[in-house]
């Protein structure tokens, strides 16, 4: 019994060696939570890591640099998404930039790497994509179908505007042969 709890205690020490040759654990502080999402729509988050929950950290020395990775996962078709957010000119501060490809609820999380920590976020509710204007031959011919009315209109209003003169011409000979009738007397 006392061999089984010894090694059960070597195991769990061990698995805590990277975390402690890594800086300990982080938290991250997301600056504000995502709205409405659509599918297939990008999305920024901007965040800060805290090293044990104080300090911002960029990268932890010795050319090991924190990347925040966050992890996402469609509940209803096992759709996983991963990126790696990029740091910011402030220490301590990321920005997220990713696409989740299709409708849901996805459970989300963001792991300060190589740090050990991580929370479990409500869960993103992502929309159908957006409906997409076609703007192809189907398109054209609805503008087209459109465009008819409107040329008639114009074309009746052009006939009209060139009928005035002629007529107010017909009119003006039709006054002068009446006057000229009037004078002759007949």
């Amino acid at each position: 019994m006392r061999k089984i709890f010894f090694l059960a205690a070597v195991v769990v020490l061990l698995a805590l060696v990277p975390v402690a040759l890594a800086g300990g654990w982080a938290t991250i502080t997301i600056d504000e939570m995502p709205g409405q999402l659509r599918a297939g729509e990008p999305w920024s988050i901007d965040f800060t890591v805290l090293q044990h929950g104080q300090t911002p950290v960029h990268d932890l020395g010795n050319n090991t640099p924190v990347e925040p990775t966050f992890v996402a996962t469609n509940a209803a078709t096992g759709e996983e998404v991963v990126a790696v957010a990029r740091p910011d000119k402030e220490v301590g501060r990321f920005t997220l930039e990713v696409t989740l490809p299709s409708e849901g609820e996805w459970a989300w999380t963001i792991y300060p790497s190589p740090l050990a920590g991580e929370v479990q976020y409500e869960p993103l509710t992502v929309l159908p994509a957006a409906p997409v204007v076609d703007a192809g031959p189907a398109s054209a011919r609805g503008v087209a179908g459109r465009r008819l009315p409107i040329s008639l209109g114009i074309g009746a209003l052009a006939v009209a505007l060139g009928l005035v003169p002629w007529l107010f011409a017909r009119n003006r000979q039709g006054q002068q042969q009446q006057v000229s009738v009037e004078e002759s007397g007949h």
